[in-house]
């Protein structure tokens, strides 16, 4: 069996970062792309902690200025912090978050902030990130047996013009789990990639 020209484009667009010291559903795709939102909102959800501890106000802001959705920032009232952006799930953004920050002498940390798209991703087979939306949208382009994989951590991969579905699922999958496999410390089972579309 011949395998016919093969293109593959995989990203791990997830990114979390933290400070020491102070659904499975396959569906055909349409053959139209959907509108890709950069804009972001950042509600802060805990009251509980002033961001003066530290250099907490500093890494806030710096967190703010990113805005690629989906993300969380977490901290400790003695100044430790965790974030994440670019995240392919808001429950994935918020548990690494949580997790980057506590993960050093087991310090409590708490939930300050979530970084949410503006617009609604209802038209979306998945919540995505924005990064993730613009794969998504070149995989719509791509021709016939083709796959689409995802994991919540940000990280996707699209595969096309592959001799069968399956191996295009195959394939989508495997270069998916090595750009997921990152950030699986964090929470393995956002490092699970799957495949959210194929035709």
């Amino acid at each position: 069996m011949k395998i016919m020209n093969t293109a593959v484009i995989a990203f791990a667009c997830g990114v979390a970062l933290w400070h020491v010291g102070g659904g499975l559903s396959t569906t055909m795709a349409s053959a139209e792309t959907t509108q890709v939102s950069q804009a972001s909102r950042i509600t802060v959800v805990s009251q509980d902690f002033a961001l003066s501890a530290g250099n907490l106000q500093a890494e806030f802001d710096a967190f703010a200025a990113t805005r690629p959705y989906y993300g969380a920032f977490a901290a400790s009232a003695d100044g430790y912090f965790g974030y994440t952006h670019g995240y392919n799930s808001l429950q994935a953004a918020i548990e690494a978050a949580v997790w980057y920050c506590s993960e050093e002498r087991g310090r409590t940390c708490a939930l300050y902030a979530l970084l949410e798209p503006e617009v609604s991703q209802a038209s979306l087979p998945v919540t995505m990130s924005a990064n993730t939306h613009q794969g998504y949208n070149e995989y719509l382009k791509g021709v016939p047996r083709r796959a689409f994989a995802v994991a919540d951590n940000g990280a996707y991969a699209l595969t096309w013009d592959w001799s069968t579905r399956q191996l295009a699922e195959k394939e989508a999958l495997a270069i998916c789990a090595g750009y997921a496999a990152g950030e699986a410390a964090a929470n393995a089972n956002f490092a699970r990639c799957r495949i959210i579309a194929s035709d």
